[in-house]
């Protein structure tokens, strides 16, 4: 009886390792009993503070690491991640960029040099036709996206838009809102890049 239990406990195990899994499974996996709680109580204050907003905004997060939160599908966008670690910038005293925004968008080749140039917050990945933006907060990202839109749209170039932010941000600080911290002014692709656009 003993003998067939074990052997019975081995093949199961053996069908659980051939099963694969995504990265985010294998959080939930490995972190079954990890609340998002529980996750960010070691973060630092700003980081535990941007999770704590989001969750309040989107309510519980679909994964949940030691090192992130994610939800996707939340509101306007495609994923929204909350990192334990900031994004650094060189010309800021301090790390506050925790919060990541994605949105379905393509970025031709010939534009991401001037995105790069415009806020190294910005990232994308061709493969799969995403867009992110990694800053302090939601208006702050959609500050962002907007903008990146318009470089690759043709709207205006990098020191144009560069010119248009800091405008916008030195309204904002006067209680003087804007259209583009308030909401993605552009459509987001309604699919996942495909490869015959890799070459654009």
């Amino acid at each position: 009886m003993a003998r067939t239990t074990v052997v019975s406990v081995v093949a199961a195990l053996l069908l659980a390792l051939a099963v694969p899994v995504s990265p985010e499974e294998g959080w939930s996996r490995r972190l079954t009993e990890l609340t998002a709680q529980e996750a960010i109580a070691g973060w630092p204050a700003l980081a535990h503070r941007t999770a704590l907003m989001t969750i309040e905004r989107y309510g519980r997060p679909d994964a949940v690491s030691e090192d992130a939160l994610v939800w996707r599908g939340n509101g306007p966008w495609l994923k929204t991640t909350v990192h334990s670690r900031a994004l650094t910038r060189r010309a800021y005293r301090r790390d506050v960029d925790f919060l990541e925004n994605t949105v379905r968008y393509d970025v031709p080749r010939r534009f991401r040099e001037d995105l790069a140039r415009f806020d190294p917050g910005l990232s994308w990945n061709g493969a799969r036709g995403e867009l992110s933006s990694r800053a302090e907060s939601e208006e702050l990202n959609m500050l962002a996206l907007n903008l990146a839109d318009e470089i690759v749209s043709g709207v205006r170039g990098v020191d144009e838009v560069i010119a248009v932010r800091a405008r916008i941000l030195r309204f904002a600080a006067s209680g003087k809102a804007s259209p583009y911290l308030r909401g993605l002014k552009f459509a987001q692709s309604s699919q996942s890049r495909s490869l015959s656009f890799l070459g654009r």
